[in-house]
């Protein structure tokens, strides 16, 4: 798998993206995110040598921007608000 990619998949609540230029991207929901898939239409596994660098995050439905695996520095999780889930 690429640099934090089993994290992007695992996580559901929203949470933003720190790339290593210091900027910020807010992911909504995990269906905000378009992540190249692991196998082929085949069904059989892909090396991650076979697999594209980049992955799409959504903002409003109409635009979204194309960002790299390995420019990833950090995933935040956001907080509950008013202290709910």
């Amino acid at each position: 798998m690429k640099p934090f990619e089993e994290k992007l998949r695992e996580e559901r609540t929203p949470f933003t993206l720190v790339l290593s230029s210091g900027e910020r991207i807010r992911v909504q929901t995990h269906d905000h995110l378009s992540i190249p898939p692991t196998e082929d239409d085949s069904g059989n596994p892909l090396a991650d040598g076979e697999r594209a660098d980049y992955f799409q995050v959504w903002g409003n439905g109409l635009r979204y921007r194309w960002v790299a695996f390995n420019a990833i520095t950090t995933i935040e999780a956001q907080a509950p608000k008013n202290g709910a889930d």
